[in-house]
This record gives C-alpha cells, structure tokens and sequence, in this order.
C-alpha cells in the first residue's frame, strides 16, 4: 500500500482528480500524467484540477513530497505548545518516513531466485550492450532483427513510386501507412507493377488520408490529417496533426475521437463547465473581491463555502460549511458576507464582522476566527442543455 501517492485512471478530456492521503501544505503536492509534470489548481482540500486537461488517457500520479531540510514548526522559549504545532512536527517525520518507504518500495526489487522484477514497467535509458551477458536495448534489437532493412525496403518502394503513380481506388487497397505524396498520382500499369507490389507486401496498417474534405460516407479504418468534416464518418480512426480542431460537424460523427477546439454545433447537450475560483484566503471581513470567471457567459449558478485550514468548532482541516447561520440577539450587528456574478466576473463582500457557524456535532453558535477559514467563490455553466 502506498502511503504518499496515489496512480488513478485518467480519460481523454478529464481535469478533476481526488486523493485521499493527508498532508501538511498543498504545496507538498504534485501532480503527474504518464510521468509528465502538470500545472494544476486545488478545487477542495482533497481534489485537483489539471490547468490543461488531458489529451487522450493517461496515468495520473498525485505525490505528496515533505520537505526534510528543516523543521516546519520552530518552537521558542516560553512558548505554549499547542495541538497543531506537536501534530505538525509528528506528520513531518511520519510523512517523510511514509515518503521513503514507498520510495522504496518501487526501487527495482530481487525476488528470491536473485532475479531483477520489472512487474510489467518499462527499463528505460538502457545503452548499447557490449558484453555478451549485457542487456540490450530496443534500438539494438530492431538493427539485429531485421526492422530498419524493412524501413530501407519502405523507402526504396517509395523511390520506385516516384515514377508511377496509383490510382486512389488502388492507393487505398495498399494497407500501408503514410503513403508519400507524390505517388497518388496516376501511373501506368506498366512502371506501377512493381511499386504496388512491393507496397502491398510490407504493408499492414491503414493508409493516411491527408487533408480531406468529407461531404459524404467514410467507412474503414483511416488515419484522418487536418479534416473538414460535413458528412458522415464511420468507423474508428485516428485524427492526428492536428486533432479535429474547431471542426465542422454537420452530419454524424461514430467512432472514437479526441475533439479539440470549438465546434460549430455546440457542445455536448448538458455539459457543465466551471469557472475559475475565486478564493479569500483567509478570510477577511469588510472586503470586496472579484475575479474573471472564464465561462464566456453569465454563470447558471454560483457556489460558496467556508473551508476550515485549522481545527475550530469541531471542523477539521478541509471541511467545508455552504450556508453560515445568521444568529442577531438584538445587537443589530451585520455579520457574513454576499456573493455574485456577472458575464465576466464573480464577485463577493464581507460584512463588517465575521461569520456566525454552528459546531459540527453539538450544534452551538459560535464566531469564526478568520485566521482559520477562507472563502471560496465557484460559479457553474450549463451549455447545450
């Protein structure tokens, strides 16, 4: 069981992740896709959003990393040791154990023939053998085994072609990927013969269809270059440089694709989409704030929360509270705070005297301490409902 990271399954277009392990700042966490680094944002104390959502599937890995170069609590003479300082000290050194622990624990690891476990991962930055006994590399292996004289047959084919040319009924009757460009020009039977047949032997792959305007039906396997699509396509195909970027889509679109950019039929009916959050941290009283949304749109709806940063009123660190009780006793005292939005911006203001909340078990009122609570403004658009 790992103790500072989690792996989740992440899907083309997905940006929201949640974790469950505990930490000390959020600045001790990172986030990775497929081992790539990725700037991100907290949406809660245990969920994260990807600046950039993924494009395509990915393994998303969030890492806690405690800083051991110093104490992060520095206690003083004559001071009052209170909870949250010892428990900071404890988790700093139960964290970085924890850290190395699971460090460990993925380090190439012996079974108990004295044999090296990949558990099915990939041994990278390998060199060239030079002993008999060395491991080789895949490089070394496709030399060995024969893949670049196929690549060399490719490109004599290629050369061959240059002289003739297919017809479109016969390019697409060749299974082979990146047909070159100059050999869809049409050739005669005589100079063809032996570029189709040396094409038709080394390919098994489908051919590249390369900028096509699509008014009709495409059924088969295709990989599709910078399309315009207006018809039906039907099948399963990869859409590459670049993905179907601010397509056209007038007619069906089946199969599997990756759909970047804006399309001209909207989006997909129901879609939620959400804004930029706007934070008081911590929070503060007779403030106003306000902050570009993104949406594009005046939000459908608006949320916001109390979030705990320290313990208080039986919430714990992380806890949120949507609504704050209004408690007067006659004192006509102003207490809370409002929140809004317009087509480009939400916006909040803090009254002139914090909060009133009720504990979380024993329902009792009680008056927050800014210094541990901040405010978090998130606003919401349905599209295409």
């Amino acid at each position: 069981m790992a103790y500072s990271f989690v792996d989740l399954v992440g899907t083309n277009g997905q940006a929201n992740f949640s974790f469950s392990f505990p930490y000390l700042s959020q600045d001790h966490i990172t986030v990775f896709a497929d081992g790539i680094n990725q700037d991100f944002t907290f949406l809660s104390a245990f969920v994260v959003t990807l600046d950039t959502p993924l494009v395509g599937d990915a393994t998303v890995r969030i890492k806690r990393t405690t800083p051991i170069d110093e104490p992060l609590v520095d206690y003083a003479n004559g001071s009052v040791l209170g909870e949250s300082d010892l428990d900071a000290t404890a988790l700093q050194s139960l964290f970085a154990a924890q850290e190395v622990a699971d460090a460990n624990d993925n380090l190439l690891q012996s079974d108990d023939a004295g044999n090296f476990d990949f558990e099915d991962n990939r041994g990278v930055n390998l060199a060239p053998p030079i002993d008999l006994h060395d491991a080789v590399n895949k490089q070394y292996a496709d030399t060995q085994s024969g893949t670049a004289a196929q690549q060399a047959a490719v490109e004599q084919a290629e050369a061959a072609a240059a002289e003739a040319a297919l017809t479109l009924a016969e390019i697409l009757g060749i299974e082979l990927t990146n047909v070159s460009e100059y050999i869809r020009n049409l050739l005669d039977d005589a100079t063809a013969a032996e570029a189709r047949g040396t094409l038709g032997a080394l390919g098994s792959a489908s051919p590249a269809i390369e900028n096509p305007v699509i008014t009709g039906s495409v059924t088969g396997p295709y990989t599709l270059e910078n399309p315009t699509i207006t018809g039906d396509v039907i099948g399963t195909y990869n859409l590459v440089e670049p993905t179907v970027t601010d397509p056209v889509l007038d007619g069906d679109l089946t199969g599997t694709y990756v759909l970047a950019g804006s399309p001209t039929s909207d989006v997909l009916p129901g879609l939620v989409k959400v804004g930029t959050p706007l934070v008081q941290n911590p929070y503060t009283i007779s403030a106003v704030a306000s902050g570009a949304h993104g949406l594009g749109a005046i939000p459908t709806f608006v949320t916001a929360y109390l979030e705990c940063l320290n313990t208080e009123g039986e919430y714990s660190v992380g806890d949120r509270v949507y609504w704050h009780a209004d408690v007067d006793t006659g004192s006509a005292v102003t207490r809370g705070y409002s929140v809004g939005a317009d087509d480009t911006d939400v916006f909040l203001a803090t009254m002139t005297t914090k909060p009133t909340l009720v504990t979380k078990t024993t329902h009792v009122a009680f008056t927050i301490t800014a210094a541990d609570w901040k405010l978090v403004v998130t606003s919401f658009r349905i599209v295409g409902a």
